[in-house]
């Protein structure tokens, strides 16, 4: 039994239904991220859009002018930009001096 095309499964609208032996499962398209209740076992039933906070009007999170920001799929990080180094591993980004 196909669950996809039978309209059986419980994929997000936006996911991609795969058929599988006994069952099926639903895979996030590119540019969203899984937010299921249970990702590993039922993926696929929440996919939210992407959103790169980086580019967000109000960011304010890497505050070093010698630092760039990252997107991350759970949010941001700060890293050094080359040639500098970080002088606060623990917060990235944050206190950055030239390298030499």
């Amino acid at each position: 039994m196909n669950e996809c095309e039978m309209g059986l499964a419980d994929c997000d609208p936006k996911a991609t239904c795969i058929d599988m032996t006994h069952s099926f499962t639903c895979k996030c398209p590119h540019g969203f991220t899984d937010k299921s209740p249970d990702p590993v076992n039922k993926p696929g039933r929440n996919c939210s859009k992407l959103i790169n906070s980086c580019d967000s009007p109000n960011f304010t999170g890497c505050q070093s002018k010698d630092s760039k920001c990252i997107g991350t799929k759970d949010g941001f990080v700060c890293r050094c930009i080359d040639g500098y180094i970080d002088l606060n591993p623990a917060n990235p980004g944050t206190n950055c001096s030239k390298a030499g």
